[in-house]
This record gives C-alpha cells, sequence and structure tokens, in this order.
C-alpha cells in the first residue's frame, strides 16, 4: 500500500525531467547574408509551393463575404459600404479560392459598375462580365502592370500567410491600390495567428511580431484590430489590420530574407531585413544594462524563499537544495545573479517560507522545511556577483548557479556559459534558470543554428557536445510552471559551445528579461 502511495504521488507531482547532451558578436555577418539572398530565396520559393500543395486539404476555397467581415472586423465592413457606394470601383480579393466572396458582394451590395479581380492558384471560379480570375501564378511571380488598380483589397489566409517573401507581397498589394483605396489583411486567430508568430528582425536588432512590422512600415496608415472572443472552451484572438496610403508620403517596404521556414496551414517563419546595420559591442552593452535594470527593479526584494523555489522540480524533487547539501569545506559556490540578494542571510538565519499552498501540499511543505533547514553555510564558500565576468577570477567551482544573471540578461550566452564551464572543477555543476515553461526566456529565445534549422534556446543547450544537460521544469503546467537546467561536464575533450552571434532582442518576457534571436556563426 506505501508502495503504491509513493508511486503516485511520485506521477501527480513530480513533473518529469529530459536529459539531454549537450564570444559571441553582436553583428550578423554581411558575406553571410549575401550569399543567403541569391540562394535561400529560391530555396524557399520551393518551400512555399511544397507547402501550399502538402498543406491543400486544409485549405478552405469557398469563404463567403460573411465570413470576411467575421474576420476582418467593423471596419471591414464599413469598407463595404463606401466601396458600394462609389462609381465603377474594383475590388482584389487575393487567395479567394473559389470567388464565393466577390459573388456574394455583387449579390449582396449591387455596386454600381463595379469590377472584380480574384487572385488564386487554383480556383473553380470562372471569368464574366464583372470578373476577372487570375490562376496558376503566385502573386509575387505577377508583374505590377499586370495587377489592376483596386479601390478595395482583401487578403484573408490569402498569399500573406503563405510566402516566404512578404514583402513583396505587401508591395504588389500597395502598388495595386488607389490613393484613396483600403487594404485589409487577416492575420490569423488561435493557433493559426501567423500575425504574431511570424516574426521579423529588423535592421536596428528588434525582434518584431508580422502585424508590428508592418505598423512600422514608414507611409503607411495601419489600423490594427485585435478582438478576444471566449467560448464555452477557450479564450482566441482574432487579428487584422486595414491599411491605407499616406498621401505625399512614400512607401518604404524593407527587402526581407527567409531564415527559418516551419510548413504549416499556415507556415511558422522567421525573417531578416537585408539592409542589415553593424552594431557595436557598446550598443549591446546598453541594451543588456537596461534589462539589467528592469530585472533589479523586479527582484529587488529577492530572497532565499524565491530563489529556492525557482530550482525545485516536483513536489518532494528539488536538485538545488540536494547539491548545495554536498557542499564541503573546501567547495565553492558562486551565485551570480541581476538582483540584490539576501539568499544567504536568510538560509543561515532559516528565513525561508514553503507554506504556499498552490506550490506545495502539506506533506511536501513539511519536507521541504526539513531539507532547507540541513543547509549549513559554514560548511563551504559562497560568492555572489552581479556579472559573469567575475567568475573568471575562480577555478575549481564545485556550484554555480545563474538566477536572472548574465545568461539571460547580457546578451551573450555563450561568452557567459563558456566562462562558467571553464570555472568548473570535476563533476562541478551549473543551474540555470530559463522562466517561465510557455513565455520565458528560455522557450521564447532562439537559435538558428548553422544547418539553417531553427530551436529555441533551451533546446540547443539541451544539444551542446560534451556535456550532460538535465532539463527540469517546475510548477504545474496547467497553472503556470518554469524552467531550469542542471549541468556538468560530461567529455572535457568533446565540449564544444559554438559561438552565437545576436540578430535581434524582442518582447519582454514574463520574467522581465528580453527574448532574443541568436545564429550560430559559421
Amino acid at each position: 500500500m506505501r508502495v503504491a502511495l509513493l508511486a503516485l504521488s511520485l506521477f501527480l507531482f513530480a513533473p518529469p525531467t529530459f536529459a539531454g547532451f549537450g564570444q559571441d558578436c553582436f553583428f550578423p555577418l554581411r558575406n553571410a547574408l549575401a550569399q543567403l539572398k541569391s540562394s535561400i530565396t529560391q530555396k524557399h520559393e520551393v518551400s512555399a509551393f511544397e507547402n501550399v500543395k502538402q498543406f491543400e486539404d486544409s485549405f478552405t476555397k469557398d469563404r463567403g463575404l460573411r465570413n470576411y467581415v467575421s474576420n476582418l472586423g467593423p471596419e471591414f465592413r464599413a469598407a463595404l459600404d463606401r466601396f458600394a457606394s462609389k462609381e465603377a470601383a474594383h475590388y482584389l480579393d487575393a487567395g479567394g479560392g473559389n470567388g464565393l466572396a466577390i459573388r456574394d458582394l455583387f449579390e449582396i451590395l449591387k455596386p454600381k459598375n463595379a469590377k472584380a479581380t480574384l487572385l488564386a492558384y487554383e480556383s473553380k471560379a470562372s471569368s464574366s462580365a464583372t470578373t476577372t480570375v487570375m490562376t496558376g501564378r503566385f502573386i509575387e511571380n505577377i508583374p505590377n502592370g499586370e495587377l489592376p488598380k483596386s479601390d478595395l483589397i482583401t487578403d484573408v489566409f490569402g498569399p500573406l500567410a503563405y510566402s516566404g517573401e512578404p514583402h513583396v507581397v505587401l508591395s504588389k498589394y500597395v502598388n495595386s491600390l488607389n490613393e484613396d483605396g483600403e487594404l485589409f489583411l487577416f492575420l490569423g486567430s488561435s493557433y493559426e495567428l501567423f500575425g504574431k508568430t511570424n516574426r521579423i528582425i529588423t535592421a536596428n536588432k528588434e525582434v518584431l511580431s508580422l502585424s508590428d512590422w508592418i505598423e512600422r512600415i514608414p507611409g503607411l496608415e495601419v489600423t490594427s484590430t485585435k478582438r478576444r472572443f471566449k467560448d464555452e472552451f477557450t479564450e482566441f484572438e482574432v487579428w487584422s489590420l486595414k491599411i491605407k496610403k499616406k498621401k505625399g508620403e512614400t512607401v518604404i517596404i524593407p527587402d526581407l530574407i527567409l531564415l527559418d521556414f516551419k510548413p504549416g496551414a499556415p507556415p511558422t517563419m522567421l525573417l531578416q531585413e537585408t539592409a542589415v546595420s553593424i552594431a557595436t559591442r557598446a550598443d549591446r552593452q546598453r541594451v543588456a544594462n537596461a534589462i539589467g535594470s528592469d530585472v533589479k527593479v523586479q527582484l529587488s526584494n529577492l530572497g532565499a524563499t524565491q530563489f529556492l523555489d525557482a530550482f525545485r522540480s516536483g513536489e518532494f524533487t528539488h536538485p538545488l537544495i540536494k547539491r548545495i547539501k554536498r557542499l564541503r569545506s573546501t567547495d565553492s559556490w558562486l551565485n551570480v545573479t541581476r538582483a540584490p540578494s539576501r539568499i544567504i542571510q536568510e538560509i543561515q538565519e532559516k528565513q525561508y517560507d514553503f507554506s504556499d499552498a498552490s506550490i506545495f501540499v502539506k506533506l511536501a511543505q513539511r519536507f521541504m522545511r526539513w531539507s532547507a533547514s540541513r543547509i549549513d553555510p559554514k560548511r563551504f564558500q559562497y560568492s555572489a556577483f552581479e556579472s559573469a565576468d567575475s567568475v573568471k577570477a575562480f577555478s575549481n567551482v564545485s556550484l554555480i548557479t545563474d538566477y536572472y544573471g548574465d545568461f539571460m540578461t547580457s546578451l551573450r550566452p555563450t561568452e557567459v556559459l563558456s566562462q562558467y564551464v571553464q570555472s568548473l572543477k570535476k563533476r562541478g555543476e551549473i543551474f540555470l534558470y530559463l522562466g517561465s515553461g510557455k513565455t520565458g526566456f528560455g522557450a521564447t529565445s532562439e537559435v538558428v543554428l548553422k544547418s539553417g534549422k531553427r530551436v529555441s534556446l533551451q533546446k540547443w543547450l539541451e544539444s551542446l557536445p560534451g556535456l550532460k544537460v538535465i532539463f527540469y521544469r517546475g510548477g504545474y503546467r496547467f497553472l503556470s510552471d518554469w524552467t531550469f537546467v542542471r549541468i556538468s561536464v560530461k567529455d572535457p575533450g568533446k565540449v564544444r559551445i559554438p559561438e552565437l552571434q545576436l540578430l535581434g532582442v524582442g518582447d519582454s518576457t514574463p520574467d522581465g528579461a528580453r527574448s532574443a534571436v541568436f545564429q550560430e556563426k559559421p
């Protein structure tokens, strides 16, 4: 009976761990980008075509006008009334499938002397007196002169969602738009929210969603609509953009190259502006200092309880406490954190609190209090630093912890990790906090590998040769969770930590750090 209860408690309360094996510069390599520009475009044009064919059965080619109104929102409904009131107006529906939306437009609104163009790679629709059907070509390959000047343009899961060259697609739309015309782009909903998941690295090193990138394009007046809906089971968002040309201003749409393309309906992409500026280490340091300042504010009251909880996995599993208790008088523990810390003082005075019922069951609360109480700071040498650079003065270190330290905030993770590994003694260990399991630094930061594949920073860590990297998840996935890794040297002769260059810095994470995109240097 006791064995059964123990097995049940481990199943319910111990989230799984996953084992894996596994000098930064701030600017992308111009030569690499020059080579990629010619080769990647052709490569991903093929990928885009294959993606369309692969997911052809998933496409809905019979969306009517009511579906467009539902997806594009009240701004589009008002635009339809303006269109219907014009004389001899023209409507371009890109990716309109079998043309139901155009048919509904003429049958329901009855616009005066209006014409329409349906653009679809494949369609059952045929040209008529009012409608021209263009098939068999992607919009990227259609000369501007063949696309009619239009008063209203729509793209609802059309070319913008599937093209590896969204800048070209957008340019085609803008060039086809009359001076007072309106362009409506549907950017997805729920798990198909490609306006959010497709990301662009700008020339000034920002990582933006496709939606935010379009909103910043000079010469365009962009109205963003983000509606939230809730049904019986879930909440979801619907995103769309209304675009007009600003009078008297030149529209400047930056060229992009495709860094990563994950097939899907729609696919997920990472792109980069080709007008790459060279940033200095001082620029990177300035951004890192700002991140560190934000973290200091967020963790101004950091104490032993919050720190120890960050490295717990499961109700009764706490690898960091277990490791600390194994330290001896000749062993050193270096803790790198940007936040002012009372950690060791509160551990020494046993001022920690494991009574949070949302984290622990009562038996686990007692176990954690007992386990933490056996930590004796007099038995080891403890030092705390704000920067990993201070670690260079140490060797033969038994334990290194990084909690909101330089690994998360300095924008130079390989340099920091390399320093930690070099400072370790044999059988020493590193604990790196990675933040929230879904929206934290480790999960949202990405690495573009030499192969061109894109992985999360967490997955990249787990793949490093010569190192034993164990991934831990704490908390409960259905409520909230956090993650960290435990690193030791498995084979000193095979340790290889590829140098990463920073491509761009994204939004702030709930952890207070900033997500980032890195690329392995050739």
